[in-house]
């Protein structure tokens, strides 16, 4: 092999490494953005989830705020009248199921007894003693407690405050709550995502949560799942909810599920933990965001820089090969032919330096010894005439 191609093929290797280098880097910048995408994608929902549930906490403690202080509803309860208190309560009670979701209000009795005085939502049952985490935090701090609450009569946003007389004493407790059914459909027509809320069964009364969805008239989903129960989802699509991994170990951040292709669409999955009002982990939300305007986006920026710097490279490789071409092997080449002249006897011909550059000075230093020689030459083949003519 020529040192031509030996120079010619180390330039394209360099070049070809080079490229693929770029090429690495783009698709490692690629799957970094994407992971980035989906990262902000999986917070936005949660931050979409907390500002849906801290409207509705402080929609729940306006209402809380506003019974409480009416003088009226505070007497029937002191005098401990539980039908007058059902009578008085009751359109109250239809509107605020009606306008504002709120399917459940509990009031209880003062500690030590801590019993339910009145469920608005089943008026027949009363008396048990109420012992969920949320209530026993309230009573523990005597200041409203609100947040998640899987309790035996199904899972809801609360509120508990206590409820005073007109002396500030503690006379009982209030709650009020909703089902959280509704969030998912809120978190879908605010933000477009697909929304799927699961909690952990053991937390729940099988029967009770039988019953209750048979009297609402919903599906029974008890025996969907071995661990988990699904509440509520916008997508009947079982990639929304494909999870194998236990809930209670998702870090409070959430977590990328990974991407997937559904009609051609690109989605990303990702879902976040779930915590009741004393911090537990009850459950998970989780998410299924179209991301197929951004992704295609940055899909196209990397085919187009990929071919950017293959061009970039074929351009590169034809300049450096025909600069080196012009500027060394073509000089040298025409070097070469006027010494294989010389050497077959046309002295005549010169080697003419084209620049003052590193193979101009070789031109030079070789145009010397083609002096040197022809002068040489000359010399012995004059000698040899007067050696022969003397003879």
């Amino acid at each position: 092999m020529s040192i031509k191609s030996k120079v010619i093929t180390v330039i394209s290797l360099c070049l070809l490494a080079g490229a693929i280098a770029l090429v690495m880097f783009i698709d490692r910048s690629y799957r970094d953005n994407v992971g980035l995408i989906s990262q902000q994608a999986l917070s936005s929902a949660q931050k979409s989830f907390d500002s849906v549930k801290q409207n509705d906490i402080k929609m729940l403690k306006a209402v809380v705020t506003t019974v409480s202080d009416n003088s009226e509803i505070r007497s029937i309860f002191m005098a401990g009248q539980r039908e007058k208190l059902i009578e008085r309560l009751s359109p109250l009670y239809k509107e605020l199921r009606s306008s504002c979701n709120i399917t459940q209000w509990l009031m209880m009795e003062p500690e030590p007894s801590k019993k339910v005085f009145l469920r608005m939502q089943m008026p027949e049952q009363f008396g048990d003693v109420r012992k969920v985490g949320i209530f026993e935090k309230s009573v523990k701090t005597k200041q409203s407690t609100t947040g998640f609450d899987l309790a035996k009569y199904g899972f809801a946003l609360r509120v508990v405050a206590p409820y005073y007389d007109n002396k500030n004493a503690v006379i009982g407790y209030m709650e009020l709550g909703e089902r959280v059914n509704r969030f998912m459909g809120v978190l879908k027509s605010q933000t477009g995502d697909d929304y799927g809320l699961v909690v952990k069964k053991q937390y729940m009364d099988k029967d009770t949560y039988i019953a209750g969805q048979k009297n609402a008239g919903e599906v029974n989903h008890w025996d969907d799942q071995k661990d988990t129960l699904v509440l509520d989802r916008t997508s009947d699509d079982p990639i929304l909810l494909q999870y194998d991994g236990d809930i209670t170990k998702i870090p409070e951040s959430g977590m990328i599920l990974g991407q997937v292709l559904i009609e051609g669409k690109s989605y990303v999955r990702g879902v976040f933990p779930l915590k009741d009002a004393i911090d537990r982990v009850i459950g998970a939300v989780f998410v299924l965001r179209d991301i197929t305007q951004v992704y295609n986006g940055m899909k196209t920026v990397k085919t187009s820089s990929v071919v950017a710097i293959v061009v970039l490279v074929l351009v590169l490789s034809c300049i450096m090969i025909l600069s080196l071409n012009k500027l060394v092997f073509s000089r040298l080449a025409k070097t070469m032919d006027v010494a294989i002249s010389v050497v077959g006897g046309d002295f005549d011909r010169q080697i003419v330096p084209a620049s003052k550059d590193e193979v101009g000075k070789l031109e030079e230093l070789l145009e010397q010894f083609r002096t040197v020689f022809v002068n040489t030459v000359k010399d012995l083949q004059d000698e040899n005439q007067r050696v022969s003519k003397g003879k």
